[in-house]
């Protein structure tokens, strides 16, 4: 979805700090439309802005949003068994995917499974970790803390302990 909404192929900004006019022409002016304009009005700007834009861009070839969607559901797919039904090498996958979303398609899954965990922590639930981890996907507890701690730079307990109301972000110590 950025990449229509930017219309840039997502490996030419990935790891790249980039000025909003660079990567989405007109920037600027709907800025200033947006502090012009009640707040009322601010949500049909930005929905007549979004939709604009995304009208006129291509969506992603059919076979890239079919492996997008698998890996979402199932992160432990294998990135060369999906190739293979797709009909493509593992290269020319990964090549489509690092298109749309700027990351590899392992990168990618392993993102929608913490982004799932996340939601999850986020319920405010007391967590129970094993179960969290097998319900994820993940190979086992240590795995799913590896994994975290990798994406987040925090242990599980910290992080959830850290999450803000009402998917808000994670607060700093």
């Amino acid at each position: 979805m950025l990449r229509r909404l930017l219309a840039v192929d997502m490996t030419d900004i990935v790891n790249r700090a980039v000025t909003l006019d660079s990567v989405l022409q007109g920037a600027h002016a709907v800025c200033e439309r947006l502090v012009a304009c009640t707040p009322a009005q601010t949500f049909d700007v930005l929905d007549h802005e979004l939709q604009h834009r995304l009208a006129g861009s291509r969506e992603a070839d059919p076979a890239t949003l079919f492996a997008l969607r698998r890996l979402n559901r199932d992160p432990s797919v294998k990135v060369e068994a999906l190739a293979a039904e797709i009909g493509w090498s593992r290269k020319h996958l990964a090549d489509r995917v690092r298109r749309e979303t700027g990351v590899g398609p392992r990168f990618y899954a392993r993102l929608r499974r913490f982004e799932r965990l996340m939601a999850c922590l986020a319920t405010g639930t007391a967590p129970h970790w094993a179960d969290l981890a097998a319900a994820h996907g993940f190979a086992d507890q240590p795995h799913m803390v590896r994994e975290l701690r990798s994406l987040s730079g925090l242990t599980p307990t910290v992080l959830a302990a850290r999450l803000l109301p009402q998917g808000g972000g994670i607060a700093e110590a």
